[in-house]
């Protein structure tokens, strides 16, 4: 007798990070900092690009995720979960400081981050692998919550890399090598089959209409 199979089950995730905020250029992290009106203009015309069929939404729980978030469920009456560990990664001492001047002053450790951000956190800040357990544990959830869902994910520009470099199977090390703008919006599914999931990237920064 053959055994049955289970249907596979097809788990649609939009990836959206924040748009500029108010503080400029600046380390923000965990610093909880409301987005600009450039910044809800930028986000509010890259969602504009795909048909919104969500079944829920995801948010990091900082103000210029959840925000916006929150915007869009009441548009669309959709749950709206608050996910703690999808906030964005501690940069300890440098967070509130200008990007340029940290630069500036520290540029040997901010190069050393940017080449292995595992090894060489910003000083008081979270180690990359500890930052990408928590960003997955917390995706996990997501998926577990919205399970053969098409949901929009609103976080940060380092819980995307961490995410897509594990939808990728790429080391964490290696995680700044993404580019993820303000707003970049991308998407990725997951196909649930055989008691195990599969991964796939199907758009990055999408900057053209997607069905």
């Amino acid at each position: 007798m053959r055994k049955s199979v289970n249907q596979p089950i097809t788990t649609t995730i939009d990836l959206l990070r924040h748009g500029e905020c108010e503080d400029g250029h600046c380390y923000r992290g965990s610093i909880d900092v409301a987005l600009s009106a450039k910044g809800r203009e930028q986000m509010s015309a890259k969602i504009a690009l795909v048909k919104p069929q969500w079944q829920a939404v995801v948010a990091s729980p900082l103000i210029r995720c959840a925000h916006f978030a929150q915007g869009v469920a009441s548009d669309y009456n959709l749950p709206i979960d608050i996910e703690d560990n999808l906030r964005e990664i501690s940069f300890g001492d440098w967070e509130g400081q200008s990007i340029d001047m940290v630069w500036k002053t520290q540029r040997m450790r901010v190069e050393a981050w940017g080449r292995d951000p595992v090894n060489n956190p910003p000083p008081n800040g979270e180690a990359a692998d500890d930052f990408s357990t928590r960003v997955v544990a917390g995706f996990s959830a997501a998926i577990q919550r919205h399970r053969g869902e098409h949901m929009l994910l609103v976080s940060h520009g380092g819980v995307m890399r961490a995410l897509l470099a594990y939808v990728l199977s790429m080391p964490v090390a290696e995680m700044n090598r993404f580019d993820i703008p303000f707003a970049c919006l991308s998407r990725i599914q997951i196909t649930h089959a055989d008691e195990r999931d599969y991964y796939r990237l199907h758009h990055h920064n999408i900057n053209h209409d997607v069905l």
